[in-house]
């Protein structure tokens, strides 16, 4: 049984290291890459310091086991962090994701070097608010996710790793220990199998748009591609230049989506087609990866135009920005200033006085 135990581990601990390799040779300076190669090493540390000889240690037998207990002990955080870096297409590390991912690691060492129970049930719930918050950051966005890929990625890859440090967090709450030697097996082989499946997932990426996709490739630089807006989108097929025709005329022309509701399904039921097909379309002929960052596009050029001119000065911002589509004042405010830099009362007076 032991020799089973550590023949699953050291297989688990090859696989996740395989990966941090592939994820920091394709994408160390893009966010989504180097916080997925931390997660993995976080992994790969898991997998030895739950192993039955190293996990009966203490860190005042063997001070040695400090770093990797604590790196593994961070891996909810990099879950979280890895998440929304793979699934946010305008994520930027900022010092508030990074101070309650320190936070939680002065918890761990709390709990390594003082103990009590009460500093383990605080670092479990931080470590569930974690994973909570990676498996929300996965689900939120999937609706208006326009790339195939990154959408499979979420529903499999996601829910597979949430499972199991869910588990493995509850069974640490209740200071359960896999003291049996069935109960390690379970464990190593559980652990084999998400690595292997993680690690499969990568190896199946093996074209640059779908490593770009979820943001793990890198150009000759280091850095990450922009996503392709042709000026004239390929026309492969007929119906795909008749279907994008109908899609600008929607758009441009009868501004549907000024509508209430306005979403993925109303578009598609106007233009009588599935999502899965309006979603290839809009990625793969405009090149855009998100549909509501694709629908906010329209929005704010016609709210930038409203702004601009000199005819609609009285009229309040907020009138605006509802008459574009947008339903509150909020994020038409956050989108407007990530779109020009400014905010929408800025850019209006920086239009000038009017002229008379």
């Amino acid at each position: 049984m032991a020799l089973l135990d550590a023949a699953a581990r050291g297989a688990a601990v090859a696989l996740f290291l395989l990966l941090a390799a592939m994820l920091w040779r394709d994408g160390r300076r893009s966010p989504s890459g180097w916080t997925g190669c931390l997660l993995a090493l976080g992994a790969a540390a898991y997998v030895v310091d739950s192993a039955q000889p190293i996990a009966a240690l203490s860190i005042v037998e063997a001070p040695w086991v400090t770093p990797s207990r604590l790196v593994s002990m961070s891996t909810p955080a990099l879950f979280w962090l890895f998440s929304a870096a793979c699934f946010d297409d305008e994520f930027q590390l900022s010092w508030w994701q990074v101070v309650p991912w320190l936070g939680s690691m002065i918890v761990a060492a709390l709990c390594l070097f003082v103990g009590g129970r009460i500093l383990w049930w605080i670092f479990s719930a931080l470590s569930l608010a974690y994973v909570g918050m990676a498996v929300w950051q996965a689900a939120i966005g999937r609706g208006t996710d326009l790339i195939e890929p990154r959408r499979r990625f979420r529903l499999v890859l996601i829910g597979l790793i949430a499972i199991y440090v869910v588990v493995l967090i509850v069974a640490n709450l209740r200071q359960d220990r896999i003291d049996s030697a069935a109960g390690r097996i379970v464990e190593s082989y559980g652990l084999l199998f998400l690595a292997a499946i993680v690690t499969m997932a990568r190896l199946t990426l093996r074209s640059t748009a779908q490593m770009v996709a979820l943001g793990v490739s890198t150009d000759a630089d280091g850095a990450l591609p922009p996503p392709p807006v042709p000026a004239e989108p390929p026309m492969t097929e007929p119906a795909d230049a008749a279907l994008l025709a109908l899609l600008t005329g929607l758009m441009e022309r009868e501004r549907c989506y000024r509508q209430d509701g306005f979403g993925m399904a109303t578009l598609a039921a106007r233009m009588a087609i599935p999502e899965y097909r309006l979603r290839r379309l809009i990625n793969q002929q405009l090149g855009h990866r998100n549909f509501t960052a694709f629908v906010n596009g329209y929005r704010l050029a016609e709210a930038e135009a409203a702004l601009a001119d000199p005819a609609q000065d009285d009229v309040p911002i907020l009138t605006i920005a509802l008459d574009a589509g947008f339903q509150s004042i909020g994020p038409f405010n956050r989108a407007f200033k990530a779109r020009t830099g400014l905010t929408p009362s800025e850019f209006r007076r920086s239009r000038g006085p009017p002229t008379t």
